[in-house]
């Protein structure tokens, strides 16, 4: 899809920008960055937590942010640091010990991180989140848990390490250029599972089959972003109808 592939390379001209020798507040921010701040900042104002007045001083502040660090100082005292919309540093260590453990968001990923997950579910999400690094290793230990990465199209896993008694479910491609973002996945799996995936693909559903269309009876199948009633429709057929954009038909 056109629009999806200009994100991307958006995406990845931001990434092959960045200096990897940067602290994490100096990175340049993002417009993503921005609006993600701008929500936050809308809702404290809508619930009291900020004023009129310094609300817009914030906004102002957020449009002209040059870095992470002048973001993360507009929100620092409305969140919670597991709630901020820019994690600047999330930790190097995750853990889920009888229990889960989530990392998603934008959050500024390290080059080394390590995941442990005893018998309790471990979920990173690296979706949002800033590769700093075209390289990244992960250190996961599972031991009768479960370990979930979800990686955005465009990033690499590669998986290595001992599997005793446990599996591994999913992959990704295989890198297609030497810039392509790597996470290595060092593994000891003992009687658990390690799960890599990508986010689902929207799906377009349709009422009816497109096969099913009769010309006086109108479009009967679903379109994106448009539903229109066909007043020429048979009384047999429902009044409301979506209709299929025209160079969309049969």
């Amino acid at each position: 899809m056109p629009g999806q592939s200009g994100h991307q390379e958006r995406e990845t001209r931001y990434f092959q920008q960045m200096n990897s020798s940067s602290a994490p507040r100096d990175l340049r921010a993002s417009d993503a960055d921005r609006d993600q701040v701008l929500a936050l900042l809308s809702a404290a104002m809508g619930d009291g937590r900020l004023t009129a007045d310094e609300h817009a001083e914030r906004v102002q502040r957020a449009f002209s942010a040059r870095t992470l660090g002048d973001l993360a100082d507009l929100t620092a005292d409305l969140a919670a640091p597991s709630g901020q919309p820019v994690r600047l540093d999330g930790g190097r260590v995750i853990t889920g010990i009888f229990g889960p453990a989530r990392r998603d968001g934008r959050w500024v990923v390290p080059e080394n991180l390590t995941v442990t997950a005893m018998f309790g579910e471990v979920e990173v999400d690296f979706t949002q989140a800033i590769l700093q690094f075209s390289r990244v290793q992960v250190y996961a230990t599972v031991f009768g848990g479960r370990l979930r990465l979800i990686v955005p199209d465009g990033v690499s896993v590669i998986v290595t390490g001992h599997m005793v008694l446990g599996r591994k479910r999913g992959s990704t491609p295989p890198p297609v250029s030497p810039g392509t973002p790597v996470i290595e996945v060092k593994a000891l799996v003992l009687g658990g599972e390690l799960d890599v995936r990508t986010p689902p693909k929207p799906r377009r559903f349709r009422l009816f089959n497109r096969n099913l269309w009769t010309p006086g009876y109108g479009l009967i199948a679903f379109a994106a972003g448009s539903a229109e009633v066909d007043r020429g429709v048979s009384p047999q057929l429902p009044q409301l109808v979506l209709a299929l954009d025209a160079a969309d038909g049969p």
